[in-house]
C-alpha cells in the first residue's frame, strides 16, 4: 500500500533571474517499508523530521534519525526507507536548474558526503517551502528561492548556525530576486513570520523599524541602478518599489544628501 504524502509540483520553469528552483517539495507522513531508488538525474535534499530511517548505497549503510538531512545528486546511487517500529516523517526537496548542484554544494554535500548531521534551523525552510508550494501566491516563487538561500546559509557551517534563521539576510535576498515592492507584511508572509517577529529581527540588526530596513534595501538598490543602467528614473522607480520618481526624488536626497540625477551627472563626469 502506498504510503500518504503531501506533494506539491509547481515550478517548470525557474522564476526571472533564478538560477535553481524547487521542482517539487513533499512530505511522507506514514510508514514507508519498501524501498526507494533515487531517480540518479535530480538533485533531491532530504530532512527526516521524526522516526529513523536506513540509506543504503552499494557501499555504505547509515541510519538516520529525527533532524538528519541528506542529498542525492547525479552520480549516487541509493536507497532508503523508514524502519519498522520507529517510521520516519521525511520532508525532500527535488531542485532543478543550473544551480541545483551548487545549491547542494553550499547545503555541504557532495559526492563523497551524501547525510548530515541535525541542524534545527533547517526545518523552518522545509517547512515554509512546502506551505509557499501549496499556496502559490503572488510572489511566492520568488520566497521559494530565498527560503533555499536561507537554508544554504543554516547548514554552510554546522554547529555555529543561529537557533533562528537570519531574516533580515532571508528578506534582503527576496527582494534582491525580484521583489522590491513587497510591503512589510507581504515579506513578513513570504518568510512565514509574523509582522511583529519581522521587526523585531530588523531591530536587532540595526535598523529603526522594518521598514527602515526596507527604505534602506530600496535606496541602495536604486543608487545602484543610477550609477550602472541607462535606464530613465521612472523605471529606476518602480523596479525598486517606489511609486513614482518624484518620491523616489525625495527619498534618496533625504538619505543620501543628494538628488538621483547628481549622483548620474558624478559619475558620467569621472568616465
Amino acid at each position: 500500500m502506498l504510503s500518504p504524502r503531501d506533494t506539491h509540483v509547481w515550478f517548470r520553469d525557474p522564476p526571472a533571474g533564478s538560477a535553481m528552483w524547487p521542482w517539487e517539495s513533499g512530505r511522507l507522513t506514514a510508514p514507508d517499508p519498501e524501498p526507494h531508488h533515487h531517480p540518479p538525474e535530480v538533485v533531491a535534499i532530504h530532512l527526516v523530521e521524526s522516526g529513523r530511517g536506513l540509506l543504503t548505497s552499494p557501499h555504505e549503510r547509515l541510519t538516520l534519525g529525527p533532524g538528519s538531512l541528506f542529498c542525492f545528486q547525479p552520480g549516487l546511487r541509493w536507497e532508503y526507507h523508514g524502519l519498522a517500529g520507529d517510521p520516519w516523517v521525511l520532508r525532500w526537496l527535488v531542485l532543478r536548474g543550473s544551480g541545483a548542484q551548487a545549491c547542494a554544494a553550499a547545503c555541504g554535500f557532495s559526492l563523497a558526503r551524501a547525510s548530515r548531521p541535525p541542524v534545527p534551523a533547517a526545518m523552518h525552510c522545509f517547512a515554509g517551502i512546502h506551505r509557499l508550494m501549496a499556496r502559490r501566491g503572488a510572489g511566492d516563487a520568488h520566497a521559494v528561492v530565498a527560503l533555499l538561500h536561507e537554508l544554504a546559509a543554516v547548514l554552510a557551517e554546522p554547529g555555529s548556525e543561529p537557533a533562528q534563521p537570519d531574516l533580515v539576510a532571508a528578506a534582503a535576498r527576496l527582494l534582491a530576486v525580484g521583489r522590491y515592492d513587497f510591503s512589510v507584511a507581504q515579506v513578513a508572509e513570504a518568510l512565514v513570520v509574523s509582522t511583529s517577529t519581522f521587526a523585531r529581527a530588523c531591530r536587532r540588526a540595526g535598523y529603526a523599524n522594518a521598514m527602515d530596513f526596507l527604505d534602506t534595501q530600496r535606496l541602495e538598490h536604486a543608487r545602484e541602478l543610477i550609477a550602472t543602467s541607462g535606464w530613465k528614473m521612472s523605471a529606476i522607480a518602480r523596479d525598486c518599489g517606489f511609486a513614482s520618481s518624484q518620491y523616489l526624488a525625495r527619498r534618496f536626497r533625504r538619505r543620501f544628501g543628494c538628488i538621483p540625477s547628481v549622483l548620474r551627472q558624478d559619475d558620467d563626469a569621472s568616465k
